[in-house]
């Protein structure tokens, strides 16, 4: 968090610089979830297995549909610098941006299964283009343009039907890849942001592998390597301009500034 809260000091800072270049150049406070349901299996399930009087009972990733909403959430400020015609501008900013994905686990020889969630953290710096009519105004917008994320935190938990527990793993090592981007589009509407991101590369790092043989046998596998590239995840926002404009539009927010 004291990352993020330097970062937001270093924007803060080069916006201050770019609001002496136009008209209409302005923060907005991010307050945002990411809702991801749609999760993709990954092709094996290298060293997942179930310890059983009957012997190892290996695990495959469950080939249907895994439906399961997850959350998380997205809180930032960005810095708006809109172009003279009204017309279109462009945005830079500074997140901290967090969002799950989960994938099935099932026994071919029983009916146990383990859901496995991973968990990445990021600081995420957006970078896109805002296009519509009379933007400053309306503040009806769309956009498009890509988000570049430094990872901080991954968590791994797994829940098994055999076990209410669940088990959660941190990572911040080589588990996880130090940098990734996505690509997001979407529209804003008055307060109201919504934003598709799609991730064209996973978080993993694919190539780490752990050694499941013995120090003077050892076996190495790479845990990650079957896991699917590609995610999509749904950004839903409440989006605040800090300028003149949200005061006029609002009479909480009206009240709260004459306060100070």
């Amino acid at each position: 968090m004291k990352k993020l809260v330097l970062i937001i000091i270093i924007f803060t800072s080069i916006g201050s610089t770019f609001a002496q270049w136009g008209e209409f150049n302005y923060f907005a406070l991010r307050l945002g979830i990411t809702n991801q349901f749609l999760n993709p299996a990954p092709l094996a399930a290298n060293g997942m297995f179930i310890n059983s009087y009957e012997g190892d009972r290996y695990l495959i990733p469950d080939t249907n549909q895994f439906l399961k909403y997850n959350n998380g959430f997205d809180i930032g400020l960005d810095f708006h610098f809109d172009w003279h015609n009204d017309m279109g501008g462009f945005i830079i900013g500074a997140e901290y941006y967090n969002f799950a994905v989960s994938n099935k686990f099932v026994s071919q020889s029983s009916k146990d299964y383990i859901i496995r969630t991973m968990r990445i953290h990021c600081i995420s710096f957006p970078i896109y283009i805002k296009f519509g009519y009379e933007i400053f105004n309306l503040q009806r917008y769309a956009f498009l343009g890509a988000r570049f994320n430094w990872n901080l935190q991954l968590d791994i938990s797994e829940e098994a039907s055999w076990n209410s527990e669940i088990k959660t793993q941190t990572h911040n090592d080589k588990v996880m890849t130090q940098y990734n981007y996505l690509l997001m589009g979407g529209i804003n509407f008055l307060f109201l942001n919504v934003e598709a991101d799609f991730y064209p590369q996973t978080f993993l790092n694919k190539n780490y592998r752990i050694n499941v043989g013995t120090q003077a046998a050892p076996y190495y596998i790479k845990p990650f390597a079957a896991y699917p590239d590609t995610y999509l995840v749904i950004t839903t926002s409440l989006y605040i301009p800090l300028s003149p404009w949200a005061t006029t539009r609002s009479y909480f927010l009206n009240k709260l500034a004459k306060m100070f």
